[in-house]
């Protein structure tokens, strides 16, 4: 079976949480309550728990991973006040406690077994009767060569009718679990997954815990608005780190799991950067973390008390551990391009970390100039003297029913295209640039590669603004979502501070259609059309300053829509 064999030393070696020859992880079982599963081994709904996220992920392909998970399941069972012999439960549902699966989970030869109780326990018993439970179960397992690794439950909604006696056995739990003195007496290994700072947020609560039982985390690990969500997080932090042998007694965290330095921030903000602690000493590190930086730099440990210093062994925690998170708020300077500087200590190890505010620029604007529509019936439409009132990036859209143009010139010069986005109507909408070194009046020629009897065009300038695009929606060239309900939007748009995305809603319909309105964050500049046998082609423009989706009101059917966003210039 794997993980037999060990010595007696080396298992009182392991037990004790100091160092120990480490071993390859292959096989472990994941155990718990309806927080981790509905039923052992499920097949459908997987993605609705963290535990079957981590057993799916393609990078976890060379371990097996058994989640014997079981809706209710208890450390002990409700039937009896302390441990019992392995199947004296008669609970109900009878027999759907650990102890009394200790040989099933064994029997599946894990060398690392997790598992997340304590809702049930706590909500029926005390601190103390929960921890008995652990240490009569503990020894068959850990005696078979199997780390343990024991994960804490999430809190409950402070909404829940048990809320007020839930909490502080949750709290006393969680302390003892945390303390490396008491963890060791029955486990190798503590996962704060229920320690997870959003779970008791009351901006995000309602997001985090279901709002009908007021308990169960939000489904669906691979949705970051879940509880679930963010159970996974935690979860995959410590599980990674415990199976990696080089960090068995690292000090200090994986590179990549640092802060980094940022630019372009905003003077004045105060701004807070979150870490999820990975890659230190599978059993912790009692050395905590600590920052130093301007006045009013604090860390603060899964939520609780911000401070210069947390998880040390003298209290706030009493040690840090891989799946920890840490909220650490730095105040900007208040005048531009300037630096501040955090020193962040986690374990054994310091980095400086620089934020640097935006530099004294003009924001980025855009100056709208109109939209109007042609019908010459031909391959190459023109639109003779429009106005280009302002110097910068020209940013023309152009909405045909036929295909997208193969050219745009602007007095002469030729545009780039960026994007263009089809529709199953027959139509595209493009975005194209051009330089505008001067104001004044152009012919802007369209060429198209077949016939069509109408196209719209809008146009306008993009001013102070970098000429280097930064993002583009959609990506790639592609077919507009097909019979969505608006709004319409883009795909997530990322605006830089003192930044601007444009975006443009091709619309179609009857004579007459119905006017478009902007979405939440869209500022609608403006939208015209032309009627064309019988159907309506027309583009709306919208502007936004913050990041998010621009997006648009209309009625229900497929429409093209496509964005490009620029950073101010000189940032």
């Amino acid at each position: 079976m794997s993980g037999m064999g060990l010595s007696i030393p080396d298992l009182a070696t392991r037990r004790s949480g100091t160092a120990a020859v480490p071993f390859v992880i292959t096989n472990m079982v994941i155990e718990g309550d309806s927080q981790t599963s509905t039923t052992p081994d499920q097949s459908t709904n997987r993605d609705a728990f963290y535990s079957y996220t981590y057993a799916d992920d393609p990078a976890n392909a060379a371990v097996t991973i058994h989640v014997r998970a079981q809706a209710s399941r208890t450390v002990g069972g409700a039937a009896y006040s302390g441990p019992p012999l392995e199947g004296a439960d008669t609970g109900s549902p009878t027999g759907n406690t650990l102890l009394d699966h200790r040989s099933d989970d064994v029997a599946f030869g894990p060398q690392l077994l997790t598992a997340m109780l304590g809702s049930n326990d706590l909500g029926t018993f005390s601190v103390d009767n929960t921890i008995a439970k652990w240490l009569a179960y503990a020894p068959t397992v850990r005696g078979a060569g199997i780390k343990l690794g024991v994960v804490a439950p999430p809190p409950y909604h402070p909404g829940h009718p048990s809320y007020g006696a839930f909490m502080p056995l949750w709290s006393d739990y969680v302390s003892r679990l945390r303390t490396p003195s008491v963890r060791s007496t029955f486990a190798d290994y503590y996962i704060p997954l229920g320690e997870h700072p959003d779970f008791r947020d009351p901006a995000l609560v309602d997001a985090m815990i279901n709002a009908s039982d007021k308990l169960h985390l939000t489904p669906g690990a691979s949705v970051i608005t879940s509880g679930q969500y963010r159970a996974y997080q935690v979860y995959k932090a410590a599980i990674d780190t415990i199976r990696d042998q080089s960090r068995t007694n690292s000090s200090s965290m994986y590179g990549s799991s640092w802060p980094t330095s940022e630019t372009n921030l905003t003077p004045g903000a105060t701004i807070t950067r979150r870490v999820i602690i990975k890659g230190i000493a599978h059993a912790g590190l009692t050395s905590g973390a600590s920052v130093s930086g301007p006045t009013g730099t604090t860390i603060a440990l899964n939520g609780g008390i911000a401070s210069s210093v947390v998880g040390t062994n003298s209290g706030d925690g009493r040690a840090i551990y891989n799946g920890d998170v840490l909220d650490i708020a730095i105040p900007l300077s208040a005048l531009n391009s300037t630096a501040v500087s955090i020193d962040l200590t986690i374990g054994g190890e310091t980095r400086t970390i620089t934020y640097t505010t935006t530099a004294n620029v003009t924001p980025a604007t855009y100056a709208h100039q109109d939209v109007m529509n042609v019908q010459p019936a031909d391959s190459v439409h023109t639109y003779t003297g429009l106005a280009f009132d302002n110097v910068g990036i020209g940013l023309l859209a152009i909405y045909s029913p036929a295909a997208a143009p193969t050219g745009i010139s602007v007095g002469g010069v030729s545009a780039t295209r960026l994007v263009k986005q089809t529709t199953d109507f027959s139509g595209q909408l493009s975005i194209w640039t051009v330089p505008i070194t001067a104001t004044g009046v152009r012919n802007v020629v369209v060429t198209l590669p077949t016939w069509a009897g109408q196209s719209t065009l809008s146009w306008g300038v993009v001013k102070n603004a970098d000429a280097t695009m930064q993002q583009l929606s959609p990506a790639s060239d592609g077919s507009a979502p097909t019979s969505e309900a608006s709004p319409h939007a883009t795909g997530g748009l990322t605006v830089p501070a003192n930044g601007i995305a444009v975006a443009f809603f091709g619309e179609y319909g009857g004579t007459s259609i119905t006017p478009a309105t902007a979405g939440s964050g869209t500022t609608l500049i403006d939208e015209g059309s032309g009627a064309y046998q019988g159907e309506s082609y027309g583009i709306a423009v919208g502007t936004r300053t913050t990041t998010g989706a621009a997006s648009f009101a209309f009625a229900f059917g497929t429409y093209p829509r496509a964005a490009a966003v620029f950073k101010a210039a000189g940032t």
